[in-house]
Formats: structure tokens, sequence, C-alpha cells
């Protein structure tokens, strides 16, 4: 794992911004800027996503529907549960 310093360093190893980063994969720009700032927990949706790919953490990004098609087959009262 990385470290905000890290990951910062990287992107201007690379010469890309963050904006430009967060805009090609599909993230408000501030919502980056905020994880890197650590003022987001991170723990679930887009932020978590945020963290993983950038490296600031362990996790899996996963895809909401395939998780849902998993445990409809799984236990029809947990899909429910998430599908409303």
């Amino acid at each position: 794992m990385r470290t905000p310093e890290q990951v910062r360093a990287e992107f201007e190893r690379c010469g890309i911004s963050i904006r430009t980063w967060a805009k090609f994969h599909g993230y408000p720009a501030a919502l980056v800027y905020q994880v890197l700032k650590g003022n987001k927990p991170c723990r679930i949706g887009i932020s978590h996503e945020i963290a993983v790919r950038l490296g600031l953490k362990d996790g899996v990004v996963s895809d909401p529907q395939k998780l849902t098609n998993t445990l409809s087959t799984e236990s029809p009262e947990k899909a429910e549960a998430i599908t409303g």
C-alpha cells in the first residue's frame, strides 16, 4: 500500500494531474482530493473505490450488480436488502 504522499509523487513523476486521473476514471476530482487528504473514511462506495485504485488501501472494487447477482443465488433475502 502507498501513502498519499507516494501517490502524489507518482502523479508528478508521470506528469499526470489528480484532476486528469479523476476524470479518466469517472470520479469527481474534489472527492479524489478529499481521499488523498484523508478527509473521507473510504469504507464504502466511491471513496472506497478511489482509495483502492490509488493503492491507499487493500480492498476490492466490485460491481454492485455482480454482488447482487451473487447474493441472490446464495440468499434472496440479502439481495432484496441491497436492491430494496
